[in-house]
């Protein structure tokens, strides 16, 4: 787990035990019209890799993280993400991440 995700546990850790989800956004870049980043869910060590359309801002490869055991409600967070980074017009972090109850 990187450093980044440590300081958000630390911040919160007893929540991340009361139903609180989250994922790991890294590696995150922009070209070819395309916006991607690797993510891992949860305390997940299990890479997945989305690429999104920075003009329809729809997926447009994903390769599933094997932590998702078929749900696959990561990568709607990722996405979405994605998308408010994007349409920001601020910095493109490296990492960040997606919290959720």
């Amino acid at each position: 787990m990187s450093f980044f995700c440590d300081i958000l546990l630390s911040v919160m850790p007893s929540k991340v035990s009361k139903g609180v989800s989250m994922v790991h956004l890294f590696n995150i870049s922009v070209q070819n019209n395309e916006i991607s980043c690797d993510y891992t869910p949860e305390h997940s060590e299990k890479i997945g890799h989305v690429v999104v359309d920075t003009e329809s801002l729809e997926v447009k490869k994903v390769e599933f993280s094997a932590y998702e055991y078929g749900k696959k409600m990561y990568v709607a967070h990722v996405r979405q993400k994605l998308e408010e980074i994007y349409t920001s017009g601020k910095t493109i972090p490296k990492e960040t991440a997606v919290i959720w109850y």
